[in-house]
């Protein structure tokens, strides 16, 4: 229990997430609260309001982070709710991307002439392609 019981009437600061004193039965959010030295106004409250039971999040069981995929801010966020200080995780794979051939243009070659080169969409697009699910690097274009 939350320290001494809460006598009918009367209120009581409780930190967010914080068990609740004996004999509350409901929640006022700070912000909807009017203090005034010892005097506060709280507004009307049903029995229940913001009243949160433990565990309630999810249940035993429950898949808190989808294996196989990469975790998001959320799912780290939802792990830590829950405990977890650690989680087993991969890695995203590391690909450099280059392209080949006497004919790929770059700027280094001077002006572009369409009866020899061609542009080096090909690498640009991979690389692309590849940025969600993998740390790309740009190797260029190999002699």
């Amino acid at each position: 229990a939350a320290g001494a019981a809460l006598a009918e009437g009367c209120c009581r600061y409780v930190a967010t997430g914080a068990p609740l004193p004996p004999g509350a039965d409901a929640v006022a959010k700070q912000e909807a609260c009017d203090a005034s030295g010892d005097l506060i106004k709280l507004p009307a409250l049903a029995p229940g309001a913001d009243v949160r039971a433990a565990g309630c999040d999810w249940a035993a069981g429950d898949e808190l982070a989808a294996a196989g995929r990469p975790l998001t801010a959320a799912d780290v966020a939802i792990l830590a709710a829950s405990g977890r200080e650690s989680v087993d995780a991969v890695r995203r794979p590391r690909v450099r991307v280059f392209s080949s051939g006497e004919e790929v243009w770059t700027p280094a070659k001077g002006p572009f002439d369409a009866s020899k080169h061609v542009r080096d969409a090909n690498r640009a697009g991979l690389a692309a392609l590849l940025a969600p699910h993998a740390e790309v690097s740009d190797g260029g274009v190999l002699p």
